[in-house]
């Protein structure tokens, strides 16, 4: 697990270098060690170039940075290196974790959709799936959570923050009891967690 994570983070790092190569080449000015010291011991990705970008006066806000110049169809965009679904929860399992789905929507698939590619998830070794996250409205956490319920899978949540680079996410959630202890029961038993 720890030398898989290195190698993700070295690729995280190579991606950085090139989105900023990509935006002097744009006329952004931005180098690897102004990054660096600018948010220091932090894991470094685009929210942190959203904000040099910003903090320097090439965008007026992060959303427009990202629009420009880091999202998908932004001009210094550089796909992210990512193990295969399966080769992430083989991990996670290897490790002993509790491998769960994290914010479901993002995939943008119907509810049919969802539920097949989380059977496909199953198959690999699956075992929750993020219900209770801070921007679904109550209908959408229902949903999931009926989801989660009929295919047996544990339901999660989180907020997703991500401190002052997603300034409007604010640390925690509510999670109803009922699903908390649901996980912790799912634990493996020598996890060192009392029960």
């Amino acid at each position: 697990m720890e030398e898989e994570l290195r190698q993700l983070r070295l690729k995280r790092d190579l991606r950085n270098t090139r989105i900023l190569s990509r935006l002097r080449s744009l006329g952004v000015e931005i180098t690897d060690e102004e990054l660096e010291s600018s948010f220091p011991g932090e894991s470094l990705g685009r929210p942190h170039i959203a904000n040099l970008i910003v903090r320097k006066g090439y965008s007026d806000s992060t959303e427009n940075a990202f629009k420009e110049f880091l999202g998908k169809d932004g001009k210094a965009y550089v796909e992210k290196e990512k193990l295969s679904i399966k080769s992430a929860i083989e991990l996670i399992l290897s490790a002993g974790g509790v491998p769960v789905l994290a914010h479901p929507l993002s995939m943008m698939l119907d509810r049919n959709g969802t539920v097949e590619i989380v059977r496909t998830m199953m198959r690999y070794g699956l075992k929750g799936m993020e219900v209770f996250y801070k921007t679904y409205e109550e209908a959408t956490r229902e949903e999931l959570f009926e989801i989660s319920r009929n295919l047996g899978l544990i339901a999660t949540g989180g907020s997703d923050y991500h401190g002052k680079h997603k300034k409007d996410l604010e640390l925690g959630i509510d999670i109803p009891d009922s699903a908390v202890f649901s996980f912790l029961e799912s634990l493996p038993a020598d996890n060192g967690l009392e029960k």
